[in-house]
Order: structure tokens, then sequence, then C-alpha cells
């Protein structure tokens, strides 16, 4: 496998290396090749793991009788420590190349210490999905015919989900659409479970050689994170609360006015149900004592004819930015 960890290696490299990287602005040459190899040289790193984490387990493979690794005999626990420093090497040595890439650039101690869980999460659930199918399949031929079932099947249950909900509750699911906090931590419970389920499930294999237990392992395993993107409910990265800071005598002065507006008829999603108006309009501050900022966070909206009759509305969902769509029937 030297060959292949070479070329992997700078491929490493060469991606760090784009990192803060440009060309000569103007020159729309230079920018299409430099655009081309920077999505290039990642694809390449991961198609290369797609090859040296199957070939890493199935030199010694965990299932069937024929494995010539038994009659030596080796222990379970050497073999499972050996690969696990394999693996460790493909974890830290692109970990420390993007460190010194973020200290090259001038990133802070404190910020790139809050990146690298992230980078070392991503590669450990990538190589660890890797490596369960290989530790569950006896040649590579067999990884990649399951690998490609799996994806295909995956896939597809994940859009029945995701039509199911659409034709029961379409409005809810345009709601956690616009919910991005919601869908990071989402991907984070789903990232936990699959690193470490999956992780534990490859050390049971290793040491027990229970393919069918195991692979029910991984169809739960699979099962609970496809379930965690679609129905997660709690929000890790929701913004606090702004503090309630009571009536000061500075604010008394300060009214919440809305500027200029327009509106324009929408229909429901399906096509059926009442014709809805969505109102937007600028969200004015008056009389904010000078060093004070307005941080909008979300609008609830309260409308009402010309007569005072109210009119039924629905609270817009959080937004990318500062626009909302104050909907009303």
């Amino acid at each position: 496998m030297r060959g292949l960890l070479i070329v992997w290696l700078i491929l490493v490299a060469m991606g760090s290396a784009l990192i803060g990287s440009a060309v000569r602005p103007g020159d729309r040459i230079l920018e299409g090749i430099f655009a081309t190899i920077s999505v290039i040289v990642p694809l390449f790193q991961i198609i290369l793991l797609f090859v040296i984490v199957p070939m890493l387990v199935q030199e010694e493979p965990l299932v069937g009788t024929t494995a010539f690794w038994f009659t030596r005999p080796l222990r379970r626990s050497a073999i499972l420590g050996a690969k696990a420093l394999f693996v460790a090497m493909l974890v830290l040595l692109p970990l420390l190349t993007e460190v010194a890439v973020f200290l090259a650039h001038g990133v802070t101690l404190h910020d790139v210490g809050l990146a690298i869980p992230e980078i070392v999460l991503g590669q450990i659930v990538f190589i660890a999905t890797l490596a369960l199918l290989a530790a569950l399949t006896p040649s590579f031929g067999r990884f990649a015919i399951a690998g490609a079932i799996l994806l295909v099947g995956s896939i597809l249950i994940t859009l029945g989900i995701y039509w199911i909900r659409i034709a029961l509750h379409p409005e809810s699911m345009m709601n956690e659409t616009a919910e991005f906090t919601l869908q990071k931590s989402r991907s984070l419970a789903e990232d936990l479970l699959v690193a470490i389920g999956g992780g534990a499930l490859i050390v049971h294999q290793y040491l027990t050689r229970k393919t069918t237990r195991s692979a029910v392992g991984a169809g739960i395993v699979t099962a609970c994170a496809i379930a965690i993107l679609g129905f997660w409910p709690w929000d890790f990265f929701r913004a606090a609360p702004l503090p309630d800071l009571g009536a000061k005598p500075e604010f008394a002065g300060v009214t919440i006015s809305v500027g200029y507006t327009f509106a324009n008829e929408i229909s429901s999603i399906r096509g059926v149900g009442e014709p809805q108006e969505s109102i937007n309009g600028n969200i004015d501050a008056l009389n904010l004592p000078e060093g004070y900022v307005i941080k909008q966070d979300v609008v609830h909206p309260r409308l009402a004819l010309p007569d005072g009759r109210p009119v039924p509305t629905q609270d817009p969902p959080r937004a990318f930015g500062n626009s909302y769509d104050l909907s009303a029937s």
C-alpha cells in the first residue's frame, strides 16, 4: 500500500496548499484551471480512501474461514490495534496539515481549537463507514457491490421519508428547511451515532467475528441515522435569547415601526386550501440611544383589517439573514 499512501499524502499536501491560495485576478484561464484543481484534488483524496480503507481491513479478512491470518496465529486484539494505528494516521496527517495552514494564515488558536473536533469527527465518520462495510464483506468486489446497494437504498429511503412528510405536513417541512441550526444539530447527532456505533461494531467484528450480529447492528445504526436526519427535534446550536433587561429610562422613547411594505398572493404548496397573502416590509427602530443596536431575531406578526377585526397569521420561519414573510390568510 506504499504507492497508494504516497499518492494520498501528495494529494493531502496539495489540498492544504490550495486553502487560502488564489490566482491573478482577471486571468480566466488560470482561474478555470485553479477551480478545476480545487475540485479534483479533494475528490481524488476521497477516491483513494475508498480503496485504501477496504484494502487495509480485508488484508486480514474478517468474514469466512479461509483467511491465512488464522494459521499464524495472530491475536485479534493485536490486528485491531494495528489497524487502529493506521486509521489514526489517516485522520491525523490531514488534520495537522489543515491546522498548519490555518495558523499560517493568521487563524487564532481559539478558532483552530474549535475547528479541530469538526475536522476529526468528519474524517472518522467517513473512515468508520468504509471500514465497517469492509469488515462485513470478504473481498473488495463484494465491498463495492454492497456499498452501491446501500447507497442507492439509503437515498431511496431518505427520499421516501421526505415525500411522505411533504404529503402529510408540507408547511412544517418548509419551516424546518429554514432552520439552519436544526439541520446542523441533526448532522452532528448523526455523525456521533455513526462514529460511536460504527466504531463499536468494528471492534465487535474484530474480536468476535459474529458477522450476522454485526450486520444487524449496522442495519440498526443506519436506520437510526436516517431517522435522525428526518426527525431529530433538539437544536444544539440555536442562539440563546437576549436577556430581558427590563424597562430603562434610556429606552423609553424607542419605538418599532413598519416601513415600506408590499404584498403578493401565494398559494399553498400542494395547490389546495385557502389563498394566502405574503406581506413583506422593513422594520425600523426609532429613537434608539447612541451606542446601541437592535438584533432582529424573529417576527411575530399581528395584522388587522381597517375596521379592527384581526387577520389570522402564521409566525414566519427563521430564515437566513434578516428576511421574513408575514403570511396572512
